[in-house]
């Protein structure tokens, strides 16, 4: 459905309900919403969508998968920013991964649309996405549970992967172009959600600090195992390393404290000499990488490098009855770490006379950012 939200054309909801984690959760505009369809059912008598999810106006924890909505984007045919699961957190523990094969499937059918996939649970959103890139989840059942297993519809896969099929008919995974994963790290409690989110493959990456509750500084992070700065990323690796003496990759774990001989030179060293090689840039630079206890450290600054690992961030104030609302510095303070680290933004919204503000036009002109 068409939606007010500044940096969306639609929302789109194949899964309803949630439940409350973290602060951010507290005055839910999806819970108030859900909670008006329920009483708009009670009206008509039924069918009853809402009535399992939403009880005595609270989220009960439970999830529906709606089926007719499913399908809704491959009749879009004009191309649209889509907001995934409004209603709900695609990623949500009661969400088995069968219904998201489902929700990913239909999204690798539309190339055309950009969907923007946000959630606060960035470590599930992390398992899913990596079993989907080793294998151990294929699409192909998902395909043919939508019914759209027609060789034009393969096509589209491919074309969409931007690879070949693979065993059995179903297309690995890569990430897709048109897929982009976000987490809300609403405060300073939350901000380790976005290292569950440099770590998910993805196309692009952002983040939406909306409901903004006060100061944060995203700075103070470690994003993975290792910091790569030949292109600046983070990442881990348990499979590939480099012997220090000849060079020669070694396959498979590090020592653990053990020592290793080389099978290419047979010399033996200690594992605290192996080099990691960057699966992303093959940087294979002895003391070219940084760990969180900096050693090994490479002389460069290391004070943006876990956002530069973002492509954007919507930034805004908490709207609604109950709105908890921050301050301009501190919006003033995120948006300032963002250009440095070449983050693009979007203020949604900010406090002004200690309301929530969505006209662009009333606000201070260093605020009237939409770059997203």
């Amino acid at each position: 459905m068409a939606t007010k939200i500044s940096w969306a054309d639609e929302s789109w909801s194949p899964i309803i309900g949630c439940s409350k984690i973290s602060a951010g959760c507290a005055n839910c505009y999806a819970e108030r919403m859900a909670n008006r369809q329920v009483h708009m059912e009670d009206a008509r008598g039924g069918p009853y969508k809402y009535g399992t999810i939403i009880a005595n106006g609270k989220w009960t924890g439970s999830v529906n998968f709606f089926q007719p909505a499913l399908t809704k984007p491959l009749h879009w045919r004009k191309p649209r920013k889509i907001f995934v699961c409004s209603m709900s957190d695609l990623f949500h523990e009661s969400v088995p991964f069968e219904w998201i094969d489902r929700v990913f499937a239909v999204m690798a059918l539309c190339p055309q649309h950009q969907f923007m996939c946000l959630t606060k649970r960035a470590g599930r959103m992390r398992e899913y996405v990596q079993s989907l890139m080793l294998g151990h989840r294929k699409l192909g059942d998902a395909l043919r549970a939508i019914g759209e297993d027609r060789i034009t519809t393969r096509l589209l896969v491919m074309e969409a992967y931007g690879v070949n099929h693979g065993d059995n008919g179903n297309p690995p995974y890569n990430p897709f172009p048109n897929l982009h994963l976000g987490v809300t790290p609403e405060n300073q409690d939350n901000v380790g959600r976005i290292a569950d989110l440099i770590r998910t493959p993805a196309a692009k990456r952002f983040l939406s600090l909306e409901p903004l509750l006060g100061r944060i500084d995203l700075r103070q992070l470690w994003g993975g195992e290792f910091y790569c700065p030949q292109c600046r990323r983070f990442f881990d690796t348990e499979n590939f390393w480099m012997c220090p003496r000849c060079g020669d990759p070694i396959v498979g774990e590090d020592g653990d404290g053990c020592d290793t001989t080389c099978p290419a030179c047979k010399q033996t060293f200690g594992s605290d000499e192996e080099v990691p090689v960057c699966p992303n840039c093959d940087n294979s630079g002895g003391g070219r990488y940084i760990q969180p206890d900096y050693s090994s450290c490479f002389s460069g600054d290391l004070e943006n490098a876990i956002i530069e690992n973002v492509d954007y961030a919507f930034i805004g104030c908490e709207s609604g009855p109950k709105a908890r609302l921050c301050t301009l510095d501190d919006i003033r303070y995120v948006m300032e770490q963002c250009r440095v680290a070449d983050v693009k933004i979007h203020v949604k919204q900010i406090p002004l006379n200690s309301k929530c503000n969505k006209v662009i036009g009333e606000w201070p002109k260093e605020f009237q950012v939409r770059e997203v």
